[in-house]
């Protein structure tokens, strides 16, 4: 089959692996710094173009060195693109061990960690512009090893080198290059920083609804509602809300399970340490959160056992549900403690996340479905017990009815005919002596 080179194909196949903005942009500069870098050096501008726009398409799926670019590297050759393409992009990691021989590929070594890092430096500009951008800047910046610290100045300097430029002019080459194309650039880094700025509110917010408990349990709540709206349970008929019990306490739901019997969940969950966890920085300080966090856990399923959620005489069962909000935190708790559960469980305490407590009510909406269907079931067993009951009574009237019915037409049968000729011979007799008399008393009124 034929292969076409084609941008067009290749920004698409950019975009079906790459969602992440700054990812995206970074594709869209490198491919307009070899595209500039290509007529530079007499080159085909459209290869090394999208050599530049595909250099990374893979790395958000397959970010580790394990997989980046090999992963890519598989998927180009399946889909045709020529091998120049695929080495130079092989290439431009230093781990792949892929040596960078043609020109192509030690340009887009040259060009790929430079670009990042001059955007990084654009960011900090009052202006956000490229065009405000100086080497002098961006050489301090390199110096500056805090700054964009994941940039390996080592790989620049070590690119620079390969491609055989002074340095300062390569990087004002850079420069010039995205300023070409600056307006279209800075309109996606202003999607990105709009972006970021409203990850930054939203994380603030989150941040402010889960600073007390009180806000916690209503984040828990809203968590739960959206699962319990999503099964399809109905408060009143398949749960209810914070139902006082007798003792007192008041779970944060009661779910209704069949034969009467009930199962509390509470939904409150220590939240402090944790988020203190994820902020800190220090190793000492943050290893300190994740002991307090750990025990904060296990002090609230105490806290929890001992509030009489668990009460027979009442019709619950032998267990408590305990709602965690997060996924992560709830992966968190099995990775750093894995006796966790079976001490909640030593607790009648059933540790539940978004995902196990969506499968458990499932199963409760089943079970009471499935109970529902076989008191129904039973019901009309019952039914079928007592029409068949009814029905040989029926049929043993019916058969007497047939029985007196047939009696009663051989009695009809013989009264038509016996009974009737038996009657009708002696009325015969009569009118004949009837006839006699009248004969004789003819004759004798003759004579």
């Amino acid at each position: 089959m034929s292969f076409t080179l084609s941008r067009e194909d290749a920004l698409k196949l950019l975009y079906d692996y790459t969602q992440s903005d700054s990812l995206r942009r970074h594709g869209l500069a490198v491919e307009q710094v070899m595209r500039c870098l290509a007529r530079k050096y007499g080159e085909d501008e459209d290869i090394w173009g999208i050599t530049g726009l595909l250099h990374d398409f893979d790395y958000e799926r397959y970010p580790t060195a394990e997989e980046h670019p090999w992963k890519g590297n598989k998927i180009l050759e399946e889909l045709g693109y020529p091998e120049e393409i695929r080495t130079a992009i092989m290439g431009h990691a230093n781990y792949t061990g892929v040596p960078r021989e043609s020109l192509m590929a030690k340009a887009l070594y040259a060009c790929d960690e430079l670009t990042g890092f001059i955007f990084a430096v654009t960011y900090v500009r009052p202006s956000k512009s490229v065009r405000d951008v100086k080497v002098k800047s961006v050489t301090k910046k390199l110096k500056d090893r805090s700054f964009a610290a994941k940039v390996s100045r080592e790989e620049v300097e070590e690119s620079i080198r390969e491609l055989g430029v002074d340095r300062a002019e390569h990087i004002q080459f850079v420069i010039d290059a995205l300023k070409e194309k600056a307006a279209e650039l800075k309109g996606q880094m202003e999607e990105s920083r709009s972006g970021i700025e409203q990850l930054e509110t939203t994380t603030s917010q989150l941040r402010h609804i889960l600073s007390s408990s009180q806000a916690r349990g209503r984040w828990g709540e809203r968590a739960v509602e959206d699962i319990l709206q999503f099964i399809g349970l109905t408060e009143g008929i398949h749960y209810r809300k914070q139902s006082t019990q007798e003792s007192g306490n008041r779970p944060d739901y009661t779910f209704f399970l069949p034969r009467k019997k009930l199962i509390n969940m509470d939904v409150k969950f220590p939240f402090t340490h944790y988020e203190r966890y994820l902020q800190e920085e220090n190793e000492e300080l943050k290893e300190k959160e994740k002991k307090q966090f750990l025990a904060d856990v296990k002090r609230h399923i105490k806290t929890v056992a001992g509030r009489d959620y668990v009460n027979p005489e009442a019709g619950s069962v032998d267990y408590v549900l305990m709602f965690i909000p997060f996924e992560s935190m709830y992966a968190f708790l099995n990775q750093e403690d894995h006796e966790l559960i079976d001490y909640a469980l030593s607790h009648k305490i059933l540790l539940c996340s978004p995902i196990t407590l969506y499968a458990i009510l499932s199963l409760i909406r089943q079970a009471v479905s499935s109970f529902a269907m076989e008191q129904r079931a039973g019901e009309i067993q019952n039914l079928v017990h007592l029409f068949k009951s009814q029905w040989d009574r029926f049929v043993d009237k019916m058969d007497k009815l047939g029985h007196s019915l047939g009696t009663a037409q051989r009695h009809y049968d013989e009264l038509r005919s016996t009974r009737t000729r038996q009657l009708e011979k002696p009325v015969e007799k009569i009118l004949e002596l009837d006839l006699k008399d009248e004969q004789q008393q003819l004759e004798a009124h003759e004579d």
